[in-house]
This record gives C-alpha cells, sequence and structure tokens, in this order.
C-alpha cells in the first residue's frame, strides 16, 4: 500500500494496521516488522487528516529512556521525511514533551511507568509502543481518558510474549 499524501510503502500487515479505524486497534509481531513505523504513521496522519479537529493525542512507552531512544526518534524522522520542519509546522518544547502543530493539535510523550501521572488528561487519542511491558491498569486508565473527541481511538503495537 502506499499512502495517497505521503508516498510510504507498508506492508501488508502495516497497510492493515493504518487503514483500520475502530476505536481500539492492536498490531502484534515479531522484531523489524514495522509495527513502530506504522504506529507513529497513524499518529501523524491523524494530526495531518484536515476533517479530525485540534485534539491532544499521546505517545506513550514503559519507561522514558526507551520513549526517547526508540519511539520518539522513529516519530522525529518520520516527520523529517514527510518534510515537517520544527518552527515551521510544528513546535517541539523538550522540557514538556508536547509538540504543538501549526494547525492546532497537539501531542505529548508519556513513559507508563507510574499511572498517577496520567489522570486529568483529557486524550482525543494514544499510541502505546510495545504494550507488552504495560500494565493492564495502565491501559484500562487510558482507556478512561478518551473524551475529548467524538471519534477516539487508540492503538498499540508490540512483540508477542512467548
Amino acid at each position: 500500500m502506499k499512502n495517497p499524501v505521503f508516498n510510504f510503502d507498508l506492508n501488508p500487515n502495516q497497510a492493515d494496521f493504518y487503514d483500520c479505524d475502530e476505536q481500539v486497534i492492536a498490531f502484534f509481531g515479531g522484531i523489524g516488522n514495522g509495527k513502530t513505523y506504522a504506529g507513529i504513521l497513524k499518529g501523524i496522519m491523524r494530526i495531518m487528516n484536515p476533517d479530525n479537529p485540534p485534539q491532544l493525542g499521546m505517545i506513550a512507552r514503559q519507561t522514558y529512556p526507551e520513549l526517547r531512544d526508540s519511539t520518539q526518534r522513529t516519530f522525529f524522522e518520520l516527520l523529517h521525511l514527510m518534510g515537517l520542519l520544527p518552527e515551521i509546522h510544528y513546535e517541539y518544547r523538550k522540557q514538556e514533551n508536547r509538540i504543538t502543530f501549526k494547525n492546532g493539535h497537539e501531542i505529548i510523550f508519556r513513559s507508563l511507568d507510574d499511572p498517577a501521572k496520567l489522570l486529568s488528561i483529557n486524550l482525543g487519542w494514544f499510541y502505546i509502543d510495545q504494550a507488552e511491558e504495560v500494565s493492564e491498569e495502565v491501559f484500562l486508565t487510558l482507556l478512561g481518558r478518551l473524551r475529548a473527541v467524538e471519534t477516539p481511538q487508540c492503538w498499540i503495537t508490540g512483540n508477542p510474549l512467548g
């Protein structure tokens, strides 16, 4: 499949995941099959879709070092590949781990090691990378935070456990 706007090639599993419009979506598979890439692309394209009202999204992983060194890195690489540039298309506030796009959408990057930090957030969507590392309590807490828009959505990616 090719993304019609940015012309990215996706394998069949990535394409099925990317195209799914269900409220809760999961993509699990072996190492190196493009799960994180597809999860990040899904978030960026939700932001770029003019039919979606401005909303707060969250990209998360169990710990901050993993988030920073893997998931967040992929996010910024993909933005760059799409030609979306800091200070032109978005503003990144590193201290807050928050990106504000010129179209009004925002993304926060969060670790999921302390569920108390997830309270009082109203989300339009969230994406959890390496979901097998995250507790059910955290996932259910985040599901309860999906209420900021008419069509909230979440997706998770991960590796199957044994």
